[in-house]
């Protein structure tokens, strides 16, 4: 999925990490996944969903 727009709903969101639109709210509860609350609803900037994504990161044993 490429996003249009540089902020997502919780359901683009999910796509364009490959989680639920369920886990999300999960997350969000939970406060793993960086998130933006903005007049009772919730948006995700997708900067942040990559760092968050590439924090995680595993380097390929050519990278080592």
């Amino acid at each position: 999925m490429s996003p249009k727009c540089r902020y997502l709903t919780v359901r683009q969101a999910a796509e364009y990490i490959g989680y639920s639109h369920h886990t999300l709210y999960t997350m969000v509860g939970e406060r793993r996944i960086p998130f933006i609350k903005k007049h009772r609803r919730l948006r995700f900037d997708v900067q942040d969903l990559d760092t968050w994504m590439a924090k995680d990161r595993v380097p390929a044993a050519t990278e080592l």
